[in-house]
């Protein structure tokens, strides 16, 4: 190889010729992306069916009947604790699941060109 080349050139002119492909559409950009608009259309979904459980179950405890102030707008605010209370306890429950992985005992060049040789 040309002794010009950098070692950054060099490693890149190797794993271009492995058969592996960079970049594309499944960059990270894209990939995080399309998880922050899946993200916001789980979101609107279940607001959606929040509201929509309300509707229904307002048929039939009358929470919010035309004159507001015959409802009971206190128990809406109660389900909505009752949600947020869930939420939460998934969140605990993800974080006492969740394993760290400590970055430094790794091998930094277990993924490189020059490892596989």
């Amino acid at each position: 190889m040309d002794e010009s080349l950098s070692h950054n050139d060099e490693a890149h002119a190797s794993s271009s010729h492995s058969g592996r492909r960079r970049g594309g559409w499944f960059t990270f950009p894209f990939i995080t992306g399309a998880l922050v608009g899946l993200t916001l259309t789980a979101g609107g979904w279940l607001s959606n069916l929040i509201v929509f459980l309300t509707e229904e179950f307002n048929r039939v405890t009358r929470w919010l009947p035309d004159d507001i102030n015959n409802g009971k707008l206190d128990n809406v605010y109660w389900m909505l604790v009752v949600v947020g209370v869930l939420n939460f306890g998934y969140y605990l429950v993800c974080a006492k699941l969740y394993k760290y992985q400590n970055v430094k005992d790794a091998d930094v060049n277990s993924g490189s060109a020059d490892s596989e040789k």
